[in-house]
């Protein structure tokens, strides 16, 4: 039912052939954060148990203020995910892309940037156009909403039998 709220889901693949995993930070959610963290990481270790080693993350800012602000969950929410995500999924990675990027992200992460590693920086789009997407998701692959052909399932992973 938390998968339903639209706000986090997996559809498709990318080019690489990696699970991709949308995320829209500020879409309306009316779960608790531990709710939507038991989400996230439930995708995460069923696409892990699939077999793939690795996602690619779409995080799609397009969403931001639909509930002007009123998500108490928020930040608790963003919180523990970065948590989760760098504590236990440091090497899960395989691609970050930022599309509808507000400038206040932009601008933490040109403080941020500095800091991380080579290897990090290469995997992250900060400024993704829906058009640059297409490098990277072929169109049958990526979402509609995002420039693509394809349907977001209630399932998570609508394409393939149980491994």
């Amino acid at each position: 039912e938390c998968m339903d709220a639209g706000s986090v889901f997996i559809c498709g693949k990318c080019k690489a052939g990696r699970p991709v995993f949308y995320l829209s930070p500020g879409a309306v959610n009316a779960f608790p954060a531990e709710k939507r963290i038991q989400l996230i990481v439930y995708l995460a270790e069923e696409s892990f148990r699939r077999g793939y080693q690795q996602l690619t993350w779409i995080f799609d800012f397009g969403r931001l203020g639909e509930n002007k602000g009123k998500d108490p969950e928020a930040k608790k929410t963003r919180k523990a995910m970065m948590s989760v995500l760098q504590d236990n999924y440091p090497e899960r990675l395989g691609a970050l892309h930022l599309v509808n990027t507000p400038w206040f992200i932009s601008a933490v992460a040109t403080v941020v940037w500095p800091f991380m590693n080579a290897r990090t920086k290469a995997k992250i789009n900060l400024k993704c156009t829906k058009e640059e997407l297409l490098k990277y998701v072929d169109k049958e692959q990526l979402i509609e909403s995002l420039g693509g052909l394809k349907q977001r399932s209630a399932k998570p992973f609508p394409d393939e039998a149980s491994k």
